[in-house]
């Protein structure tokens, strides 16, 4: 038994509240079975995956049965290249928060939400520079059906419960990573995202692609540590992060959701390790030999104090004469950030 109090904004010109209540029960049943083949010459080992999923809810009565499939290559020779292919296909029944509405009853279609999956990868090991790397590659495409739409207020997110749309994700994955520094690694990630959904027009006569809130198109990320010079006691790291805007429009309008972009997305992080005990060691004290390891790290996060923006509120302005009300916009966006400059001090102990 849910009992809700909801806020109810229509066309954001007119608040009330409405008392609701729901009663929801829900069973699930599921069951898998998975078996591995392995197949290995002087050369090449294969490894071949398949297996079923099958789920049961008596909140939609549906039966769903998801197949997957998985094959690797591994060479082995000393790069050591890897190929990996694999798809299948996913279920997601509804959660109650997902079939809840704006006004705070239930939607009709309780209907699981669906995506077929395929993906492509490759990584192998390289020497460059006097160090050693490894590259990772993944390229992936999936395929949405029977989604339901949804908005982010804060952190919130908020469904558009009674509506269902179709869609896809597709991107790329790259990482590098490797002792760029002898003893410790590094890397650097890029990755490129489109994530769309199909909605219907105004007139309901034709649809039409937006981004969905996740469609953060570019993330780059660079990783770096390094021991204090003569001294491997002591080390430091810096962390850069950067990410393209994300869509965002007026709430509860699913055709116009995703009109804007927000600025992006970047951070600093800055911090340093010293080794307190180590466990090839042995202290005075015989209290300090009881641990193998105790860290002492200092961390700055944000250490540039930048203003990144988590999702926008929207404000309505009530306008003082119906002309402006027909020829102004009087709603206006202001933004949620994230915390600023953060300051984080770690004691890591290994029994």
């Amino acid at each position: 038994m849910a009992k809700i109090k909801a806020t109810r904004t229509p066309n954001m010109q007119s608040w009330h509240q409405q008392n609701v209540k729901a009663h929801l029960q829900n069973n699930r049943f599921t069951a898998y079975i998975q078996d591995k083949l392995l197949i290995q010459n002087y050369m090449m080992q294969y490894e071949i995956i398949g297996g079923i999923r099958f789920q049961y809810n008596t909140l939609a009565d549906e039966y769903l049965y998801s197949p997957r499939f998985a094959f690797a290559a591994k060479s082995l020779n000393k790069n050591k290249h890897v190929f990996r292919l694999s798809a299948g296909v996913y279920y997601q029944p509804v959660f109650y928060r997902e079939i809840r509405k704006f006004d705070g009853t239930l939607a009709d279609n309780k209907t699981a939400q669906k995506s077929v999956h395929f993906v492509a990868g490759h990584n192998f090991k390289f020497s460059a520079l006097g160090r050693n790397l490894q590259l990772f590659t993944e390229v992936y495409y999936k395929k949405l059906n029977n989604i339901i739409p949804f908005e982010m207020d804060n952190i919130r997110v908020k469904y558009y419960a009674d509506i269902r749309t179709s869609g896809y994700v597709k991107g790329i994955d790259t990482k590098i990573r490797g002792d760029f520094v002898p003893g410790i690694d590094s890397w650097f990630s890029l990755s490129f995202l489109k994530t769309e959904e199909k909605v219907l027009d105004l007139s309901g006569d034709s649809s039409f692609y937006i981004s969905r809130p996740t469609d953060q198109r570019v993330t780059a990320n660079l990783f770096v540590q390094d021991y204090l010079p003569g001294n491997k006691r002591f080390k430091a790291f810096l962390n850069f992060v950067f990410g393209t805007g994300f869509p965002f429009g007026e709430p509860r309008n699913l055709q116009e959701k995703a009109k804007y972009r927000s600025f992006s997305y970047q951070r600093v992080d800055l911090g340093a390790s010293a080794v307190l005990v180590n466990e090839e060691k042995t202290y005075k004290s015989n209290f300090l030999n009881h641990f193998k390891s105790i860290w002492l790290t200092v961390e700055v996060f944000n250490m540039l104090d930048i203003e990144n923006t988590v999702s926008y509120r929207w404000i309505h302005v009530v306008p003082n004469s119906s002309l402006a009300a027909n020829n102004v916009n009087n709603n206006f966006p202001v933004p949620y950030n994230l915390t600023g400059r953060r300051f984080n001090l770690k004691i890591s102990i290994k029994i």
